[in-house]
Parts: structure tokens; sequence; C-alpha cells
């Protein structure tokens, strides 16, 4: 009876296998469901199916999940079980080149020698190209045109050279190559994809989202079409769609660390920091192997206010995160959380070098002089709000440029350089003449300048500011009691009647 029943269990095996194909699980990774690849795959090597493509594919499901070791043994197995197996050699190339470049060109020119009628190899390599945190555009472009060349009819590869074109700044020739893939094989939504990304990025947003509805008909799991809709809903502020979208996303493929910090990413571009938190602490204490995560959980906790918290999580970063891979934003965010901290030379420190890494951040010098303000360092608050408005005066619209020289003068006069402050105040009321608050501002610095009110300075601007000001003078009271007050003083040994005039409106605001 045992044997029976083995009997119909290898036979049902073996009629699974014989059902589910190499292009049944390049549907599931497409989809993102690698684990349905993976059982296919594996299904398939265990049948014996003739070839070595399946090991190729199964080294890269494992691939473009990052387990690069597990990648290279299925590689390594195809290769030993057929050492001409072309693909297999791509794949050793793909695993080897970040540490060992010759290597990995060595087993790309292998793999293009053993099929030189093959235009999947030199696809695989310019997929592999593209892909790289820095594309090699130009690889990627050489290497998919002679895909194309040796193989016309793969949709597949069409969509590849499609890309790196694409990834050149040629939409035109990537939509037309996108386009021939979707007429050489109208069942698949892949083509649509791509169609819909280029759509979307031509900022065509009906056509491309109708597109990817399209695309959806034909497979409704084909999970990237969810992932792109919830990041372009995202990006038009439209918070409710893009977590639908990206749920969606999720609840189709495979769930796994790897997710869990996708969708963790995801609710923090949504500002959505306690869930987004939440889901980075448990991969923390799971020691997920991706230290971005102590990233985004510093950014989290700095936009939460959780300053402490903040700085340690961005300590334990700098201890895990490769030189190359860090970027600006980190010394830019660093550098906010240790102003928080008090930390106010630390902060200043890390926004410089926030800037030397991208010199167009020029916002973050407005961020510079915000620090030492807020510190009362306001000789060093005047000099980077000069700065800003240096860096950023052709571009900056009239009001931030306003605000600019305001806050400029504000540290000139509370530092007590009263001549600066005047002259900076004087190019504010140049640039708004009918903001009042600068006409005040003006008035207080040069009060300053004629402390004994000899030869009345400041009295024509706290006329203008008067008049500018008494339009709202209950919003303005308390203001407009200094402006008065100083003609006050100013009139008092000069002339009784204005003396008595003024500081009865001066009682009248003070009693409101």
């Amino acid at each position: 009876m045992k044997i029976i029943k083995l009997t119909v269990f290898l036979l049902s095996f073996v009629l699974t296998c014989k059902a589910q194909s190499l292009k049944d699980a390049m549907v599931y990774s497409d989809r993102e469901q690698f684990q349905k690849a993976k059982n296919i795959l594996t299904g398939l090597i265990k049948s014996e199916v003739k070839g070595t493509d399946q090991y190729y594919y199964l080294g890269d499901v494992y691939y473009k999940n990052e387990q690069y070791d597990s990648a290279r043994y299925w590689f390594m197995q195809g290769v030993k079980l057929d050492e001409n197996s072309a693909l297999n050699y791509v794949g050793l190339g793909k695993v080897s080149m970040a540490t060992n470049p010759t290597e990995g060109n060595a087993n790309f020119e292998k793999g293009i020698s053993l099929a030189k009628k093959d235009g999947r190899i030199q696809a695989a390599i310019s997929e592999y190209y593209l892909g790289l945190d820095k594309p090699e555009r130009a690889k990627a472009l050489q290497h998919g045109i002679k895909a194309l060349e040796m193989d016309s009819k793969s949709s597949w590869v069409k969509i590849v050279l499609g890309d790196a074109y694409l990834a050149n700044s040629d939409g035109t020739k990537a939509m037309e190559l996108y386009k021939a893939a979707l007429s050489q094989d109208p069942k698949s939504p892949l083509p649509l994809w791509k169609i819909g990304k280029l759509y979307l990025a031509a900022k065509n947003y009906e056509v491309g989202i109708q597109t990817f509805k399209d695309g959806l008909l034909i497979d409704s799991l084909f999970s990237p079409i969810y992932r792109d809709l919830g990041e372009l809903y995202y990006r038009a502020g439209k918070n409710d769609k893009a977590i639908v979208n990206y749920k969606k996303y999720l609840d189709i493929r495979d769930k796994s660390d790897m997710t869990d910090f996708r969708y963790a990413s995801f609710l923090y571009l949504n500002q959505d920091y306690p869930n987004a938190l939440a889901i980075l602490n448990n991969l923390a204490n799971k020691n997920y192997n991706n230290p971005v995560i102590y990233r985004l959980m510093a950014f989290s906790q700095l936009e939460s206010k959780e300053y402490e918290a903040a700085q340690k999580n961005m300590d334990i970063f700098w201890q895990k995160i490769e030189a190359k891979k860090i970027i600006s934003q980190d010394y830019e965010y660093y550098g906010k959380i240790l102003a928080k901290r008090g930390l106010d030379s630390l902060g200043v420190d890390n926004l410089n070098k926030a800037l030397e890494r991208d010199t167009t951040k020029k916002e973050l010098y407005g961020e510079i002089a915000n620090i030492w303000f807020a510190a009362k360092k306001y000789d060093k608050a005047a000099a980077a709000f000069e700065k800003k408005i240096e860096m950023t005066k052709a571009t900056a619209k009239s009001t931030s440029l306003a605000n600019d020289y305001l806050n400029m003068g504000r540290s000139y006069l509370l530092n007590k350089n009263y001549t600066e402050a005047d002259l900076t105040f004087g190019k504010l009321i140049e640039l708004k003449p009918d903001l009042a608050v600068g006409y005040l501002y003006r008035a207080r610095a040069i009060s300053n300048l004629d402390a004994n009110q000899e030869k009345a300075l400041a009295k024509p601007f706290y006329e203008k500011y008067i008049e500018l000001a008494k339009v709202d003078a209950e919003k303005n009271k308390k203001e407009l009691i200094e402006a008065y007050s100083y003609f006050g003083s100013y009139y008092y040994k000069k002339d009784k009647l204005k003396f008595d005039e003024t500081w009865a409106i001066v009682r009248s605001l003070d009693s409101t």
C-alpha cells in the first residue's frame, strides 16, 4: 500500500513539474512572488528536466533578493552540470563583479563566447549594468543592442533594450521598443507596466494610470503596478490611495524582512512615523542586515521630536554603513538632530558636510543660520544668513529673500551691530517697500545709533511704520505703542500739544 502511495506521489510530482514551466516561474518572479518561482524551478531541477536554464533562473531569484551566496551556488550547479551553460556563467559574473571585477568580467566574456547567437546572454548582462546603484548606462545600451541583433523575436530582449535607451535619456526609442514587445506578447503585463511608467514620467498621468489598469486586466496579481500606483499617489498627496495600492503590492508579493523594510520606507515617505518606527524597530530586533533601517529610524524620530533616540540610531548607522553608501541627507539629518540636542557646533559641522556633498541644497544655509540664531550666537547667525542670501539671491522668491534680510538684520541688531542692521533693513525696505516690519526694525536699529534722539533719525521710519501698521491696530498694538512712545519722547521738550496727543494715543492703545 505504501509503495502505491509513493508511486502516486511521484507521479503527481512529475505531472506538476511538467504542468509548470520556466515561463510560469518567470511570471511569478515578475510578480515578485519569488517563493512560488523557487518552488517551480526547484521542482524542474528535481525532475531532471533537460538543460540548465532552470539553474540560472533559480539563482537569479536569489540574486534579486540579494541572497548572493545562494545565487552563486545555483549558478555554479548549472555550470557543473554543463560547462557550456552560457547563462550560468553570466550569473557567476553578476555575483562576482562587486568583489572581484576581473573574475566577473571573465565570466561575462565566457558566457558571451559560449552563446554567440543567444540574445538572452547580452540582455542579462545589460540588465545587470542597469541594476547597479550607479547604472553603467553606456555598457547597458551596448549589450542591449547586441542582444536585439541576436534575437529580434524576444519581447524580453526588447524590454531590456528599451530600459537601456531610457537610462540613456531616449524615451522615444524606449517607447518604440516597449510597444514592439507588447505587440509580440500581448498577454504579458510587463510591456504595459513599462509603457505606463514612461507615460507617468512624461506627466501624462491619465494615460499612464489607464495603461497600468490595462496591465492589471491581463494579470491582476502583477504586483509592481500596485507599487508604482502607490508611489504615484504618494507624490500626488493622495495618501489614502497610496497606502491602499502599496498594501496591495505587499499582499501579493512574498512577505519577508525586505518587504517589511520597503513598507516601512513607504510609511516614512508618507510621514506615518509611528507605524514606520514600529516596523523598523522589529527589523532591528531581528538583526535585519541593512543599516539603512537605522537611518530611517533616526529620521523618523527626528520628525517625531525623539531627539535622544534619533542620535543613538544615527550613531549605530555610522558604525554599520559603508562609506560609499553615505548620502548628503545623512549629514543633513544628523546635523539637525545634534542641533536639537544642543550640540550646535557639531550640528553645523554636519550640515556643512551635507553641503559639500550636495551643493544644490542651498536651503541648508538657512538651517545653519537658524541653529546659530537659536543658540543666541548672533554674529554667526548673521554671517550664515548673509551666505544664504549670496547663494540664493538669483533664484529666490522675493518673500523668501525678504525673510532672509529680516532675519539677518535681526541677528545684527541682537549682536548690537547697529550699522550693519540699519543697512540690512534698508535692503529689506528696497525689496518690500510695503512691508511694515522693515520700517519698524530699521527704526529700532537707527534708534540705537541716535540714542539721544538728537537728530531724530528714526522718526521717518516710525512714521512709515505707523502709516502701514495702523490698518490693523489691534494686531500691531504692541509695536504701535513702541512707535508712538518714540514720538512722545521726541516731542517732550519740543511740542507740548503734540506730546499730549501722542501719549493720549499710547494710553488708548495700552488700555484696549
